[in-house]
């Protein structure tokens, strides 16, 4: 098929050329060359014809009538002559267009020739350009071919020397081997007897830090017994507490009518005064003294309060200063023991670890199988597996069981500290509520402070009459003296909070750091029950791994694995559960913001409950508005 199109398209390209080759193109240029002069010509003719017609009609239109018909018929004649050459003229510019038409209207377009004449050509600059490549590849391959014969012979001397090299090689590794062997028996020696000097190490570090989980146990039961005297004692004061308040609170109604009874004594004094000026009696001018003479009884008395009450902040300033002081002594303290924590870490760290043991195993392993090519069995190294796989299954119980109990002491420390904090937020109330209880004493006192400068009028009258001895009722003095005792036991109570907060605040930091012992002990225990884990499979798996499982063991206290929870195996489950809540989650949100429904219902769900706790607020400060000016 495209043998036959190539074909056609060959005889349709010669068809073309010969068409252009019978046209030739000079004699058909010279010819049109012709023909346009000729047409040039004509159209002179014609033109100065035309003119010289113009003129004649002008000058017939401006004769008479006697020349107009004499020039009619001359004129006339030109005319017809004038239309016979353009006639002429038409007809020859007609017939040299044919002549052109059916000179061109045979022939085809070039265009599609001289396109693939392009193409032709650019196929055959690719093809010289091939044919160069070829050229030089094929010079190559015959300097390849030569190089390669010259070769042959020194490729056959090459095989004979590494027939040579490599039995050398073999013998030489025999010997190595041999000498190897020797030297890792005796270094395998040397690393029992330190590993065994490690594990002596390791169990007295072991028994130190059961003594000091002893000592953390005991702490743990006085610190308990204590929280068990604070809340009794917390239990007392909420009592004596609430007792006071509502003794303090009838005082003050008794003071507030005190203070109303006085108003109105004074205003029925002056009313009276008014009245009667005329007859001022001996007896009110005794009572007006006695009223001036309490009145400023009770302004020494709330000067002497206000002092008192300057003393207070100032104490309570330096108590906050004292406090702080102590916090930075404590930081200090725990910056030091971190210290000391991370130098112990470092030299866990430092201890040797499990790669290396391992990778003195996998070279022994290695020059057993280069030199013998199989593992020796005997019978005593049959037999240590088993004991081996029996110390591996005590030790990952005992581990469970330390894990265990790490487990419970760390929940119950977390729920003690969990308790202090509550306990510290009650604390945190009571001061609060003794702060308010202070606050309201101070607006009581500015009350009376009101009161003394309203009747500083009735004070200056007085003054202006007759001064006598002042005296003091004994109701006053006692309602002040109450209110001075009342300051104090407040000002006691709220130094003694102090002083339980600074304690509380104490012990939970001892019970954060027992919190973080037990964990950092629980990872350790986890480790070491992964690392036995993993011996027991290697023993069951392989005999020649009985020195490997012997220094996992050995070296079990060593993997200080620090990072909790995620290498621990309640970590690991941890992290699995939050990932699989994560995932369902996602998928709930997807699920909902898909569905129209479920996000028009849950955007009104969100708005009714907005103004819904917008209203309880706003009726709750509607509630609380209206008992204030009660109170």
């Amino acid at each position: 098929m495209t043998s036959a199109a190539e074909e056609q398209q060959q005889q349709q390209q010669v068809a073309i050329a010969n068409v252009w080759k019978q046209l030739h193109y000079d004699q058909l240029k010279q010819q049109l060359e012709k023909m346009s002069l000729d047409i040039l010509e004509k159209q002179n003719e014609s033109k100065a014809s035309r003119n010289w017609l113009k003129e004649a009609t002008k000058e017939f239109k401006h004769s008479s009538a006697e020349e107009k018909a004499k020039n009619f018929s001359a004129l006339l004649k030109s005319y017809q002559s004038e239309v016979d050459r353009l006639t002429s003229r038409a007809a020859f510019a007609e017939g040299c267009f044919f002549q052109v038409y059916q000179q061109l209207y045979a022939t085809t377009d070039p265009c599609i020739f001289i396109e693939e004449m392009e193409e032709w050509k650019a196929k055959y600059q690719q093809a010289v350009e091939e044919k160069n490549q070829w050229k030089q590849e094929l010079e190559q391959l015959q300097l390849e071919i030569t190089s390669v014969k010259k070769q042959d012979a020194t490729i056959r001397e090459l095989q004979r020397q590494l027939k040579q090299v490599e039995e050398d090689s073999k013998r030489k590794l025999e010997e190595k081997s041999r000498a190897l062997e020797a030297e890792w028996n005796e270094a395998l020696k040397n690393n029992k007897a330190y590993q065994e000097k490690q594990q002596s190490i390791w169990t007295q570090e072991i028994e130190q830090y059961k003594e000091k989980l002893a000592n953390l146990q005991k702490a743990y039961d006085s610190v308990q017994n204590r929280l068990f005297e604070t809340s009794h004692q917390l239990e007392e004061l909420r009592g004596v507490k609430s007792t006071e308040h509502q003794m303090l609170l009838q005082e003050l109604e008794q003071s507030r009518e005190e203070n109303r009874e006085l108003a109105k004594r004074v205003s029925e004094l002056l009313h009276s005064r008014n009245e009667n000026t005329s007859t001022w009696g001996s007896s009110e001018s005794r009572d007006a003294k006695e009223l001036y003479s309490n009145l400023a009884w009770k302004d020494g008395k709330i000067k002497q309060l206000e002092k008192q009450l300057d003393i207070l902040k100032t104490q309570m300033e330096e108590s906050q200063v004292e406090h702080d002081r102590q916090l930075k002594e404590k930081q200090q303290i725990i910056e030091t023991k971190e210290m000391q924590l991370k130098e112990l870490e470092e030299r866990w760290e430092s201890a040797p670890k499990a790669d290396e043991v391992e990778r003195l195993r996998k070279h022994v392993i290695n020059l057993q199988a280069l030199q013998f090519g199989h593992v020796e069995q005997d019978e005593q190294v049959a037999r240590e597996p088993r004991d081996l796989e029996t110390l591996l299954m005590e030790k990952n119980r005992n581990l469970e069981d330390q894990l265990s109990k790490l487990r419970v002491t760390m929940e119950i420390v977390e729920k003690e500290s969990m308790q202090y904090q509550q306990q510290i937020m009650s604390l945190e109330e009571a001061l609060s509520d003794q702060k308010e209880v202070n606050r309201k004493l101070e607006q009581a006192l500015n009350e009376t402070l009101k009161v003394r400068n309203a009747s500083k009028d009735i004070s200056s009258f007085l003054e202006n009459s007759s001064s006598g001895e002042r005296t003091i009722t004994s109701e006053d003095q006692s309602l002040l003296d109450v209110v001075c005792q009342q300051r104090d036991r407040y000002k006691h109570k709220m130094l003694e909070y102090e002083d339980q907060l600074d304690k509380m605040r104490e012990r939970i930091s001892l019970l954060n750091a027992t919190i973080e012992t037990l964990r950092n002990e629980s990872t350790r225990t986890g480790a070491r029950m992964d690392s036995s884990n993993i011996a027991e499979k290697r023993g069951q798996n392989k005999l020649a791994d009985k020195e490997s499982i012997s220094l996992i063991l050995e070296q079990g206290s060593n993997s200080t694995i620090l990072n909790w929870p995620e290498n621990s195996f309640a970590g690991r489950r941890w992290l699995g559960r939050r990932k699989s809540f994560e995932k369902w989650l996602y998928r709930w949100s997807l699920s909902i913001l898909r569905n129209r429904y479920a996000v028009l219902s849950l955007f009104f769900y969100i708005f009714f409950l907005h103004l819904l706790v917008v209203f309880t607020l706003y009726r709750t400060s509607h509630q609380l508005g209206g008992a204030l000016p009660r109170e």
